[in-house]
């Protein structure tokens, strides 16, 4: 389910992302990103590796990528 908000993608992405997948959804920053297939393609493969690897040990992969990647930029 895609779910246009620019709050809950803020907040789950600390401002970094226009989208980001907490399952099962996916958050846009705003509707324009609904026509970018790319990116929404993107945010599906996500939640197909959270089906595949299993929920929570994606999301602790997923957070600990994402930590690193924040404080390396």
């Amino acid at each position: 389910m895609i779910i246009v908000s620019k709050f809950w993608t803020n907040f789950f992405s600390f401002g970094k992302a226009n989208a980001i997948t907490i399952y099962p959804f996916i958050f846009l920053k705003n509707t324009f990103f609904k026509q970018q297939d790319d990116l929404i393609r993107h945010e599906r493969i996500h939640l197909r590796q959270a089906l595949e690897l299993g929920i929570l040990f994606f999301y602790v992969w997923y957070l600990i990528e994402f930590v690193v990647h924040f404080y390396s930029i």
